[in-house]
């Protein structure tokens, strides 16, 4: 009988183990996710897309160009212009939530808070000049 507590309870064990470290993968995190942007009727943010390229929406000064997923932290790559002086950048943001139509990532004290677009709706990046 006590052979059939312990097998039972080192069963629920690794049961309960396994459920809570599900790894987020790449392909949860392709699509469009916008957010508001403050005091406007406007959205911004970011398309991921499978092949790791991103690109801005609505975003005129920061454009996105590629994407990385590392552990759980998403690494955005871009161009950053403003004031006629452009310069690249790499931005790690830590992946706080996920479900299938929110995205909540964290840098530092910085929490942003996305919502899963359901169609293109025409944004395009700004070109450079």
């Amino acid at each position: 009988m006590n052979k059939i507590k312990f097998l039972v309870v080192a069963l629920m064990g690794l049961f309960l183990c396994s459920c809570g470290d599900k790894q987020i993968g790449k392909e949860e995190l392709c699509g469009i996710w916008i957010q508001p942007v403050p005091g406007s009727h406007i959205v911004q943010g970011v398309e991921l897309k499978s092949d790791g390229s991103a690109r801005s929406v609505n975003m005129e000064t920061l454009r996105y160009e590629r994407w990385e997923l590392e552990s759980e932290s998403i690494i955005l790559h871009g161009l950053s212009i403003g004031n006629g002086v452009s310069g690249e950048f790499s931005d790690t943001l830590g992946i706080v939530k996920l479900t299938p139509d929110s995205l909540i990532l964290r840098k530092g004290e910085l929490i942003l808070e996305y919502s899963r677009s359901v169609e293109d709706c025409g944004f395009q990046p700004i070109p450079v000049p």
